[in-house]
């Protein structure tokens, strides 16, 4: 198994200042409140959990186990995601 390139970083992913507002930017693209929603590489849910609200279904997949790991209050979150054993939220 391939070791997580990302674990070093995941500490650090929502801590990070400079974290672009782009969540406009994804909600403005969805074409429709019930759009079905797949975000691949969602890390810790940092877009995932808050794009949730303005659609019908998302689901995130995620490589890296320590991004997964991270608490949701890291990211600003109150709710913990669903998280299954291969990866996804």
């Amino acid at each position: 198994m391939q070791d997580d390139m990302r674990a070093a970083a995941a500490q650090y992913y929502d801590a990070n200042p400079t974290i672009p507002d782009d969540l406009a930017f994804y909600t403005a693209r969805l074409p429709s409140a019930d759009t079905v929603v797949l975000e691949l590489g969602c890390g810790t849910g940092r877009v995932l959990l808050p794009l949730a609200a303005a659609c019908g279904s998302i689901s995130g997949l995620e490589r890296s186990p320590a991004m997964l790991a991270r608490p949701p209050e890291a990211a600003g979150r109150r709710d913990a995601p669903n998280q299954s054993p291969g990866g996804t939220r």
